[in-house]
């Protein structure tokens, strides 16, 4: 039986503590991870300090974070997507209901992902780069796609032809933000974005058409 560190929350509101974990085996759509590095947002320290509120469902002892890049060195039988020894990035769902905190939870030297929710770490990016993505596409690809948010046409991985269609990007500096932009722009649509003077630059290089001065009297005009 191999083992691991992993840093888990004991009971709601109380803090991380370091401890000794069984290394779990994949499942058939599983790839068991060697964690290299990961991101730790905002909804991490909500969890851990309100989490009888917010996920109910959550079971302490758990393991919490969301973003991991790292190198797989398991597979499970029906993967087809990855082999031992890849690097890749993906998004850990322990704390999501019905999953397995222990064994889904990022902050830990090893962790599981589902196949579909993991993709390849291009040689370009360092793993502390791919471990900023996962929860920040994740959550702009829900705003923008799923049928029970706005339900936007989908990019193909082709390049977009102009089908018309604007989106408005509230907050496009932010990590989701900058991501919905970028999707948005994949699916064909022109997108108009809130952003400071300061930002202003960056949005409209993410591919944003048009800027708004989110501090201006008239932004939501």
């Amino acid at each position: 039986m191999s083992v691991h560190s992993a840093a888990v929350l004991p009971a709601p509101r109380a803090p991380l503590a370091v401890v000794t974990a069984t290394t779990p085996e994949p499942a058939a759509d599983e790839i068991l991870v060697r964690v290299r590095a990961v991101a730790v947002n905002p909804v991490d320290w909500v969890i851990q300090g309100t989490s009888r509120i917010t996920y109910r469902w959550l079971q302490t002892p758990a393991v919490l974070g969301s973003d991991v890049a790292g190198e797989v060195v398991a597979v499970g039988s029906g993967v087809s997507r990855f082999r031992v020894g890849q690097r890749v990035f993906g998004l850990a769902t322990g704390t999501d209901k019905g999953r397995d905190p222990l064994r889904e939870g990022a902050f830990q030297e090893h962790t599981v992902l589902l196949e579909r929710l993991a993709a390849p770490t291009p040689d370009t990016l360092t793993d502390e780069e791919a471990a900023v993505f996962p929860l920040g596409v994740s959550t702009a690809a829900c705003a923008l796609f799923q049928p029970a948010h706005l339900g936007l046409r989908m990019p193909t991985g082709e390049t977009p032809s102009e089908q018309g269609g604007v989106v408005v990007v509230w907050g496009g500096s932010t990590s989701v933000g900058m991501n919905a932009i970028q999707l948005a722009r994949a699916a064909g649509y022109d997108v108009v974005s809130t952003a400071s003077s300061r930002t202003a630059a960056t949005v409209r290089a993410l591919g944003a058409d048009g800027g708004v001065d989110y501090t201006a009297a008239s932004a939501v005009d």
